[in-house]
């Protein structure tokens, strides 16, 4: 190809392909900017998170929470971005918020760090009902991996503040599990792929069973011991590639739940971005049956405090 029709040929490339890039770049550029970046000091550290407040209110007595925990050597930002909790909180009406983890990791007792993880986010809490119109019956975590772990974490020691939680690719320490006696009853959702290899469904050395995880929080909820299949999706070719089991009906109007992934890896089912290792499924989004989750579960024992 002669020299001027090749760079005749790249100009007009080029040019085709300036639109796009300014739209994608607009729009990712609009998404960091409406998101809020917060810092405390907590016990002689800076700490950071992200916060999404929407214009539009969920309901009338104020925004649900969604705290959305990353996992080991991810990043407050990574989370945001795979997990879309960011754009939904804007259709939804949530507050979704986004904390970083000291040294990229959450202290949930097996000291990857050492600070007080547990203290340091019931105090973001406290600063997010002062900035905000909060409803507090409505407070929820979730997690991926080492941030799912956290996330059982404070169901069992923040039973007096959270409504429900929510676990993808993680489940309970054996030592973690010992110490775990919630005062109220806390709704408990578990996602995870048979074929994670980081954290193993049939579990391994430091690592609870997801099944027996689930069975601690049956006890622990007063649930029916029997757990029923009440849902199942399809892959392309007609193959049951995901289970959603139920022990219900639990105290206080919780449910248990375990939606199996057949197949799946260490990552966070219908991801927008890349998540962790392994096969992602996509016959459902996480994140939506989350939220759908979530909508289910207020605290029943909630008693505001005095101002």
């Amino acid at each position: 190809m002669p020299e001027y029709k090749t760079k005749r040929f790249f100009q007009i490339g080029f040019l085709r392909i300036i639109p796009g890039l300014t739209i994608f770049l607009f729009c990712n550029a609009q998404n960091i900017l409406s998101q809020e970046r917060k810092s405390f000091e907590f016990e002689g550290l800076e700490r950071h998170f992200l916060v999404e407040v929407p214009e539009k209110m969920y309901g009338e007595s104020g925004y649900p929470i969604v705290v959305a925990l990353h996992g080991f050597t991810q990043s407050a930002r990574r989370i945001s971005n795979y997990s879309g909790f960011m754009e939904m909180a804007s259709e939804e009406g949530f507050i979704a918020v986004f904390p970083q983890g000291i040294q990229a990791s959450w202290n949930f007792g097996i000291n990857l760090n050492e600070v007080d993880d547990v203290a340091f986010l019931s105090s973001m809490l406290d600063s997010l009902e002062k900035w905000y119109p909060v409803d507090s019956e409505r407070i929820y975590f979730c997690g991926f991996s080492n941030g799912a772990f956290m996330s059982f974490e404070m169901a069992c020691h923040m039973s007096h503040r959270i409504a429900a939680i929510a676990s993808v690719g993680g489940s309970m320490g054996r030592s973690q599990i010992l110490d775990c006696e919630p005062e109220y009853p806390v709704g408990i959702m578990m996602v995870h792929g048979n074929d994670d290899r980081v954290i193993l469904f049939e579990g391994q050395s430091w690592v609870k069973p997801v099944e027996e995880v689930t069975d601690h929080w049956v006890l622990q909820n007063g649930c029916n011991m029997m757990r029923d299949t009440i849902e199942t999706f399809s892959n392309d070719q007609g193959e049951i590639s995901i289970k959603r089991m139920t022990n219900s009906p639990c105290a206080d109007q919780t449910e248990v739940e375990l939606w199996k992934v057949y197949g799946g890896g260490h990552t966070w089912p219908g991801s927008r971005a890349h998540s962790g290792s392994g096969r992602t499924n996509r016959d459902i989004d996480a994140s939506e049956k989350i939220w759908q989750f979530f909508t289910q579960h207020k605290r029943a024992n909630f008693q505001p405090e005095a101002k």
